[in-house]
């Protein structure tokens, strides 16, 4: 290895790249020692079965690191620290954090790079982009008391995959700012009892939590989840974007899941957002009949108690991606079971510019509505 071994008994490499690779076993192993890693002055590879391995110690490593094997980060009565801009591959699972065991990626303002499942079984893991664009791709599972916790928050920062969590374990997703969770239906981790509804610990769940306020929003993409997104605890403000066949103006006409939330946080709000495509878009019964069904795909369970907690909103905009343009907005109520429900009448026709410019699409609608008011 191409480094110093200082007196306190951390390395400090400065050779760029400095790269370990092992065949077997893990490319950077702590199991009675700590080990503390500075390579803020080069680019850490690190390839094994396994890259980093702490079962019985610690490991920190402080600066650029690219880990790969069959897991990237194992840990198990031990800690890993990560400081810096780290990729992660790890072709059977990128972290898995077991009893007595916390693994925690800091980019420090500095891109990640994950592809690989999350797993805490009894353990803890918690991953930070900061303000930079980051991509997550892989399952999040909690299990036996285990917690993840993942903050995106920057636009064009992404997260694709399924999520599991039992009723004693958590998940917190912290999306704003324009980052977007691409939800899958996922695998189904073995032996878990997947959270339905808001139950167990007082955190246990998924909790998911928006932009603090409507134009600091993130995105929850449904357009490849068929199972429910169940929510329990939410707060801020998220776009959950679907497709549709058709018109579009029949609830079966979305095929993804539906967003169930049983809790919300006073100020927050949530909007369901569609594109166009196979709508008459000149016609405002038209437009109106796929706002009615689009906004009966979201449930507040908590709506009888704390119904002001969570506004709700539905809109056609002009793509299904996070940055497509729409003013089409209109607002949703709850009715007896929760369930939105769009209010009739409730787009301001007369307001459907987003920047400097007008689209064609959105012009046309604003051109019969208007007629057809005055007629």
């Amino acid at each position: 290895m191409d480094g110093i071994l200082k007196e306190d008994g951390s390395y400090v490499f400065t050779q760029d790249p400095t790269k370990i690779e092992v065949k077997e076993g893990a490319a950077v192993g702590a199991t009675d020692k700590d080990i503390v890693i500075d390579t803020t002055k080069a680019k850490l590879e690190l390839k094994g079965a396994t890259g980093i391995n702490a079962e019985g110690a610690n490991v920190t490593v402080k600066g650029n690191t690219s880990i790969s094997g069959a897991t990237g980060i194992n840990a198990a009565n031990g800690n890993v620290t990560l400081n810096g801009s780290t990729v992660i591959n790890g072709t059977d699972a990128a972290i898995n954090a077991g009893t007595g065991a916390s693994v925690t990626v800091d980019g420090n303002n500095s891109a990640l790079k994950i592809d690989g499942s999350i797993n805490a079984d009894s353990g803890n893991i918690t991953i930070d982009s900061g303000k930079a664009t980051s991509a997550i791709k892989g399952d999040i599972n909690a299990s036996n008391g285990g917690s993840v916790a993942i903050n995106l928050n920057e636009k064009g920062s992404e997260l694709t995959g399924g999520y599991n969590v039992d009723v004693t374990s958590s998940i917190e997703m912290n999306l704003a700012n324009g980052a977007t969770w691409h939800l899958t239906d996922g695998e189904e981790a073995a032996g878990m009892s997947l959270l339905r509804m808001s139950k167990g610990a007082a955190d246990a769940g998924l909790t998911i939590n928006g932009g603090k306020t409507e134009a600091e929003k993130g995105f929850l993409d449904m357009t490849e989840r068929t199972k429910t997104l169940d929510i329990a605890h939410y707060s801020g403000w998220e776009t959950v974007i679907y497709d549709h066949e058709g018109k579009g103006d029949k609830v079966e006409d979305y095929k993804s899941g539906d967003a169930v939330i049983a809790k919300a946080d006073k100020g927050s709000g949530v909007i369901l957002s569609t594109d166009g495509s196979g709508i008459t878009m000149t016609d405002k019964n038209a437009v109106e009949a796929t706002l009615k069904a689009l906004a009966q795909k979201v449930t507040y369970k908590d709506h009888a108690a704390n119904g002001e907690n969570l506004s709700g909103k539905v809109q056609i905009a002009e793509g299904l991606t996070s940055s497509s343009v729409s003013k089409n907005l209109g607002t949703i109520h709850w009715d007896e079971n929760g369930k939105g429900q769009y209010d009739l009448d409730s787009v301001n026709w007369n307001q459907i510019i987003e920047g400097d410019y007008e689209t064609l699409v959105m012009k046309g609608v604003r051109s019969a509505a208007t007629t057809s008011m005055h007629s």
